[in-house]
């Protein structure tokens, strides 16, 4: 654990710059390979705009052609590091909504008659994440970036545009667009897939504080199918 103590105006405060962690274990009832393989991993979440850069990898200390013992020379099984940068604003497309004027939009009066405002604002977070595995025929390599977009475009509107895309291959592996709208007490929702083989959208109509009485075109099959990839 690699750690930093610095001082903020009167006060220390301590950061901690690097946690790695690794081991093995060893098995004496085992007549073959009494050795496990090393698994290492690693993490920081203290550089400037990246949420978090972590990783592992896992070696074995037989040789793998000959299963020989080599522990002092592990091989690399596989490998995989992941990174992420965030970025957000405070405003994008409107303003607070007791500052717009009044007859200038409709949801003006919404939000004068006491219906909830979603947050204003918006975030980007970018992620990049590889990994390779095996050894000889058997080895593969993956690396891909991901994007997540999300912005108020109105009070009472909200957008989240996913894409994510691989760079071995250099295709759009997964692309999707939920739009929410909130209007009264009544909240609806469109998902959307532009492009590959499951591409499509749901609706959602739903009471706001009762989500269970709804309205769904395909909505909650699409998102689920999403979440289990």
């Amino acid at each position: 654990l690699l750690q930093a103590k610095m001082k903020k105006g009167e006060r220390e405060v301590n950061y901690q710059l690097l946690s790695i962690t690794s081991g093995f274990s060893y098995n004496y009832e085992a007549k073959e390979k009494p050795y496990s393989n090393l698994s290492t991993s690693f993490q920081t979440s203290q550089i400037p705009f990246i949420s978090t850069l972590s990783g592992s990898m896992s070696h074995t200390f037989y040789h793998p052609e000959t299963e020989e013992l080599d522990f002092f020379s592990p091989y690399l099984l596989n490998f995989n590091i992941r990174t992420g940068l965030n970025f957000s604003g405070k405003n994008f497309f409107f303003d607070e909504p007791q500052k717009l004027p009044r007859g200038a939009d409709s949801l003006s009066h919404l939000s004068s008659s006491g219906s909830s405002s979603m947050s204003k604002g918006w975030s980007l977070n970018l992620s990049y994440n590889f990994n390779q595995s095996g050894l000889g025929s058997a080895f593969r390599k993956t690396s891909y970036i991901s994007m997540t977009l999300r912005f108020s475009l109105t009070p009472t509107t909200s957008i989240t545009y996913y894409q994510n895309y691989s760079i071995h291959t250099g295709q759009t592996t997964r692309s999707t667009v939920n739009i929410v709208k909130k209007l009264h007490c009544w909240t609806g929702s469109i998902y959307w897939v532009p492009v590959g083989s499951n591409r499509g959208f749901g609706f959602k109509l739903n009471v706001t504080e009762m989500p269970a009485i709804k309205i769904d075109s395909n909505h909650d099959s699409f998102t689920e199918s999403f979440r289990n990839l």
